[in-house]
């Protein structure tokens, strides 16, 4: 599967737990697969901010996503970059249906869990841990509420700080590495 249908299954909730094992190893290949990642999530997250009018199908919207990066694959890469996030802009624009704010919640039970967020923060969920965000609220405020044991490590943008809530302590910071433990008993 190609790595522009994997971004889209992993924005869309659909991505199977390998496709999302395929996006981390990718994401952590480089620095541009990461810039690539954040710059299509900005514009799918950015598209659910007003309510645009329906399209007769997601499908044919995807075909037609697909199509134009097909055509233009013989220009450079940076080029066929911003072409992915004019065709994601149209495509949202012609019609993807607001789906209101959602409360995404990543859970561990007894292994740890690793996972990326929209903005490329990348979260290792210690077992019985839980990290919850708003799905499109999310490049406005990178807000994550979270329990149990969690390291992060913070994707940098100093424009927009992440911040953890973890009972009654706030984190903020801008793009960096670390461990939160809240359990029930301790604080750290």
């Amino acid at each position: 599967m190609e790595m522009d249908q994997i971004i889209i299954a992993y924005h869309t909730q659909k991505a199977t737990n390998s496709e999302k094992r395929t996006l981390l190893a990718w994401l952590k290949e480089s620095e541009e697969n990461k810039k690539y990642f954040q710059e299509l999530s900005n514009i799918w997250y950015a598209s659910h901010q007003e309510s645009p009018t329906k399209i007769t199908s997601a499908l044919e919207a995807y075909a037609q996503f697909s199509a134009q990066i097909k055509f233009k694959q013989h220009r450079s890469y940076s080029v066929m970059r911003w072409m992915a996030a004019a065709v994601m802009i149209g495509v949202v624009i012609l019609g993807m249906v607001k789906f209101g704010e959602k409360n995404v919640e990543y859970t561990s039970s007894n292994t740890v869990l690793e996972q990326v967020l929209p903005d490329g923060t990348v979260v290792s969920l210690n077992k019985n841990s839980k990290v919850t965000y708003q799905q499109y609220a999310f490049f406005g405020a990178r807000n994550v509420t979270m329990e149990g044991e969690v390291y992060f490590k913070v994707a940098k943008d100093p424009s927009h700080p992440f911040k953890i809530s973890a009972r009654d302590l706030l984190i903020r910071v801008v793009g960096t590495s670390f461990n939160v433990n809240a359990t029930n008993k301790t604080m750290s």
